[in-house]
Order: structure tokens, then sequence, then C-alpha cells
């Protein structure tokens, strides 16, 4: 069975309705919102999740503040990373699985994870981030 196979197989069982998007790549939606599970049958062991798409950067200004949200989010949250990707924020959990299909085990926590992470950035774009870049004069 393929990494694609195993993945919807698995989101099925789970309630969700994943397609295969043009990269080969899982998507579902989850809570009204979409994610995209990265299929990579080279390395089966790699666990990719990601919520696409969440936060719209409007200008430059917008993009170096949640340049520095990001970075305090990704340093507080476990496993999640989060950043700009063309003219939105991403945010994906990635991890090394010590088995195949070992992703059934963390899935849910992943989810949690990032939906916690883009809560936590939300809040911070909206009142401004602790973090302060060092910038030049």
């Amino acid at each position: 069975m393929s990494q694609a196979e195993l993945y919807a197989e698995f989101l099925r069982a789970e309630g969700f309705r994943p397609v295969v998007d043009d990269a080969g790549d899982l998507v579902f939606k989850c809570e009204g919102r979409y994610y995209c599970v990265t299929v990579d049958d080279d390395d089966p062991l790699y666990f990719r999740l990601v919520f696409p798409n969440f936060w719209g950067l409007e200008s430059e200004a917008e993009r170096h503040w949640a340049r520095i949200a990001a970075a305090e989010v990704t340093a507080e949250f476990k496993v999640v990373k989060l950043y700009p990707q063309h003219d939105d924020m991403q945010a994906a959990t990635e991890l090394f699985l010590a088995a195949e299909g070992d992703f059934r085990l963390v899935f849910e926590r992943c989810i949690a994870a990032l939906q916690g992470a883009v809560r936590r950035f939300c809040e911070l774009m909206e009142r401004g981030p602790r973090l302060r870049l060092v910038e030049e004069t």
C-alpha cells in the first residue's frame, strides 16, 4: 500500500474525506479548515501535517511582524513550525516516526498542536508579539 493510500485509509476511518491534490498530497477538512498531509514515498518514516494559508500577509509591515510572531510561537510550541509562504502564513508539524504507521499515534496531538500554535500566532498578531528583533539604525 502506498503512503497516500495508507494516509487516506486512516483519514477516512477518522471521519475525514481526503482528496489527493496536484502534488500527490492529501487534503482534508477539519473543524472548518483545510489541512494537508505531505506524502513522501521515499521516506515513509517522515510525517508532515500542514495547516496552510491561515493568515494572509497584506503588507511588508505585516510580514515583518508575522516573522517575529512566528519565531515566538515556533519557540513556544513543540514540533510546530510557522513560516510565511508567498502572501500567507503556514503552520506545519514535522517529525520522524519510529515505524511506518506510527502517524496514527500522533495525529490528534499534531492537529491540536497546530491549532494551538495558530491560535497563539493570531493572538500575537492582534496585540503585537513580545519578542522584538534588533533593527539596524
